[in-house]
């Protein structure tokens, strides 16, 4: 194992294939040669106990850039996924954070959540790299017990799951919305109070031309 400091190599490695060169270098500095293939049952990481950090992968990230889960001949395309840092990590921490930051010091820096039927509580830190999030979770003594380090996942969609909840449906709100702009609704398709008062024919004109450009032909595909 090594004593650098691995807080870039995570970074590289984070959300790329276990085979990608960044990926190794980083099984190889934890004192492993590779990350091991997960499978839908399994997704085996590196634990470097003694170097604060365990490595995450996963064959499953609800990412555009990565979804969806699929085989390359007869393994598993894996990912790497996420990262625990513990405080005995002696790399470089994220702006304004440390470990000594309790409750309180930490509210006044982060974005602030209790969360989880433990009622975790945990902050927000701002995204070390575009696509990648940080969260700090606060153990029972008060101060922090592990930094998060993980790829952005997204909200499934209709695009990706057609039969999950309506609410998630935001292709079929911007249809339905066309629709009302361009007069294509049946009468009393709209009540009074679900629709979004227009100046003028000029103001629809522009929200649709808006709407057609960020994707809605006025055709179901």
């Amino acid at each position: 194992m090594t004593g650098q400091d691995l807080t870039q190599m995570l970074l590289d490695a984070l959300g790329k294939r276990i085979e990608d060169a960044e990926a190794t270098a980083l099984a190889v500095a934890l004192g492993k040669k590779a990350f091991k293939s997960a499978t839908p049952n399994s997704q085996p990481g590196i634990s470097a106990a003694k170097l604060g950090v365990d490595v995450g992968t996963h064959i499953n990230i609800k990412n555009r850039a990565l979804w969806p889960p699929r085989k390359q001949g007869r393994l598993w395309i894996t990912f790497v996924s996420h990262a625990f840092i513990r405080p005995n990590y002696r790399g470089a921490l994220p702006p304004g954070f440390d470990w000594q930051m309790d409750d309180a010091a930490l509210s006044a820096r982060f974005e602030r959540r209790v969360e989880g039927t433990i009622k975790a509580v945990r902050f927000t830190l701002p995204q070390p790299r575009e696509g990648l999030r940080a969260i700090v979770e606060l153990g029972s003594d008060g101060r922090p017990r592990h930094l998060y380090l993980g790829v952005i996942q997204e909200r499934a969609y209709a695009t990706i799951y057609p039969d999950d909840k309506p609410e998630h449906r935001v292709e079929d709100g911007f249809f339905a919305a066309w629709c009302a702009l361009e007069g294509l609704l049946r009468e009393g398709r709209l009540d009074a109070g679900s629709s979004m008062p227009c100046a003028s024919g000029a103001d629809r004109r522009g929200l649709s031309w808006k709407m057609r450009s960020a994707g809605c032909s006025g055709r179901r595909t």
